[in-house]
């Protein structure tokens, strides 16, 4: 096909909507992924959610990116409020390092943010579940 010619327009437009479409269809598995992980069922996180009020969300299976933005925007502002929050990370079994590149990610991520303004935020290994990451809140006071 010649520079130029309407065919090579036409496969052109045809790649950026196909790309188009990969894209979004890679941000509906997440978010799928995402909602699956953390749905309303009664019965979902019961053997995790030891202590009343605690909140335990699953971020397993999600990219780095995509665990970061929901970090970002669903747990830390409500960490002064609630204080703890059990993220689900897995612990890397399928993995190629057989490590949790997702916590080690996200931990890498809460100790280089900003401060926040009073306070601050820390993570911590869960004691006897390695794909679990605790994040918390803790007064400037404490």
């Amino acid at each position: 096909m010649k520079p130029g010619s309407e065919k090579l327009d036409i496969c052109n437009q045809k790649i950026r909507d196909l790309q188009n479409d990969l894209v979004m269809t890679r941000k509906n598995a997440a978010q799928d992924i995402y909602h699956c992980n953390n749905s309303a069922d009664p019965t979902m996180g019961t053997q995790l959610n030891y202590y009343a009020n605690r909140i335990t969300i699953d971020f397993h299976g999600l990219h780095l990116g995509e665990a970061i933005e929901k970090l970002r925007d669903m747990v830390i502002p409500i960490l002064p409020v609630q204080k703890e929050v059990w993220v689900i990370t897995g612990r890397g079994k399928h993995s190629k390092q057989q490590r949790s590149t997702l916590k080690l990610g996200l931990m890498h991520y809460i100790e280089h943010m900003e401060k926040p303004k009073k306070g601050w935020i820390q993570h911590m290994k869960h004691l006897s579940n390695p794909g679990i990451m605790i994040v918390k809140w803790i007064d400037e006071d404490e």
